[in-house]
């Protein structure tokens, strides 16, 4: 089976329950700021998700409490989305959808992309996984939109081995391999060993499938020699799983046998794990095919206890099923037929649950249509209120501008008039002073006239005295 990567996307990089959890984040929860506090529980939910349900659980709601109370949307979402993966990576789907419909739900309304991706991407996983393909791609591609405009790598390749993933499922091989690929050059690209180990896995069994045993045992070498060297004990347990299958199918089962053996032994830190389900089940068709009956009674037996206890149905069922067989086999027809009956009541236990579940994704995708439509129109409202605010505060703006403008060309005009009226005004105390300096010239000048005239003999009187000076 491919890898299916959740996507987490809160700290800097992840940190497998595989490798060493530093001792000072047990220490951070119990001392420090509760901002300290809040991503240790976030770092301590992730990575006990996949292998220990409760603590993952445990961790994820005091993280949950903890952002509540700080008012720290962001992370209220992070620990949902932790809680959900939790949840999925032990076949709860049902309780899986609902945390991460809530993280998904406060995602869009404070508008965190990134957020928003790793959510569509792990709600895909779920719809992929009950078989509803055509809601999971939806998903996907919704997830890869977000990516592709923050230029988010990561996502975009994650979501790449989701979409390959889907067409896995759907036996469309060529296509999944494609997926698989344009997931690699991503991780490749920007060195993600983690990354390189899953789509190796992932391209091993397409090749497997399309009956190119070569490339695919050469694909899942590389996977585990990858794996091996960097410690991530996670991907080493399914590669030695997938080793197994392969071996097993080419009827090499010694082989199969020796990478059975060391997957159930990586597992051993693990404890009694629901990925020994799987492991149990594989020795047990290992043992069918080598005619080994009772010991393959004896691990679909080891494989059921585990499935039971954490009421993973069609574990449960398939298990049963295959002991009918079995038994069948060995000529136990009794215990043969009773396994059947209860394969028959936990099928329809199964059955059952899946019509109510198809019923309950419909309500569901209905409630999430509408809370989109909704935030959408409240969106729109919010943008129709922001333009008009914006077209208000441009009006105004252009009304101020306008009146600014007239009342400096209303100060220009009165000041180009009181200094034309100064002006006026000392011109005509300028012409005052001329006509006064003008008429104090003429008055002396009529003055001396006046004198000279005095002084100087009547004209008669000097016209008749020169006529008698003639002689």
């Amino acid at each position: 089976m491919p890898f299916r990567v959740l996507l987490f996307l809160f700290l800097s990089s992840p940190l497998l329950f595989s490798q060493t959890i530093p001792d000072s984040l047990y220490r951070q929860i119990k001392g420090g700021t509760d901002s300290v506090r809040l991503k240790a529980l976030l770092q301590l939910s992730k990575t006990h998700s996949s292998i220990f349900h409760d603590s993952g659980l445990w961790y994820g709601k005091k993280a949950l409490e903890l952002a509540t109370d700080l008012e720290d949307l962001k992370n209220q979402a992070w620990a949902l989305n932790y809680i959900g993966s939790t949840f999925y990576y032990h076949g709860n789907y049902d309780s899986a959808r609902k945390y991460h419909e809530e993280a998904l739900d406060i995602r869009l309304i404070i508008g965190d992309k990134k957020g928003l991706g790793a959510s569509y991407n792990n709600l895909g996983n779920i719809y992929d996984d009950e078989g509803n393909s055509s809601v999971a791609l939806e998903y996907y591609q919704k997830a890869q939109r977000y990516f592709e405009e923050i230029g988010f790598l990561t996502g975009m390749a994650i979501t790449y081995n989701s979409i390959g993933n889907l067409y896995y499922y759907r036996k469309e091989f060529v296509k999944a391999l494609d997926y698989f690929k344009r997931s690699y050059a991503i991780h490749e690209k920007g060195g993600d060993t983690l990354g390189l180990i899953h789509t190796w896995n992932n391209m091993a069994i397409i090749y497997d499938d399309l009956n190119e045993k070569n490339k695919a045992l050469d694909c899942y070498l590389r996977s585990l020699s990858m794996a091996e060297k960097s410690g991530y004990t996670d991907a080493i347990l399914t590669c030695y799983s997938n080793l197994a299958q392969i071996y097993m199918n080419n009827g090499d089962y010694k082989v199969s046998e020796e990478y059975t053996r060391k997957a159930l032994k990586a597992n051993e830190s693990y404890g009694d794990s629901t990925q020994l389900i799987s492991l149990y089940t594989n020795f047990a068709i290992l043992h069918r095919k080598k005619g080994n009956l009772d010991s393959a009674i004896y691990y679909c037996q080891l494989s059921q206890s585990i499935a039971l206890r954490n009421k993973l149905r069609s574990s449960v069922a398939y298990n049963y099923q295959f002991m009918a067989e079995v038994l069948a086999k060995q000529g136990k027809f009794k215990a043969a037929y009773d396994m059947h009956k209860l394969f028959s009541l936990t099928n329809d236990t199964v059955l059952n649950e899946e019509n109510s579940r198809q019923v309950s994704e419909m309500e569901t995708r209905f409630e999430t249509a509408k809370k989109d439509k909704e935030i959408i129109k409240k969106n729109a409202e919010i943008k129709k209120a922001e333009a008009e605010s914006a077209s208000n505060t441009l009006q105004r703006n252009a009304l101020l501008g306008g009146l600014l403008v007239l009342l400096a060309f209303t100060i220009y005009i009165a000041n180009s008039y009181i200094k034309k009226k100064r002006v006026h005004r000392i011109m005509a105390e300028q012409k005052h002073i001329i006509e006064e300096k003008q008429r104090d010239i003429l008055d002396s000048i009529y003055y001396a006239r006046k004198i000279q005239r005095s002084l100087l003999p009547n004209e008669h009187y000097m016209f008749q005295t020169l006529k008698r000076l003639k002689p």
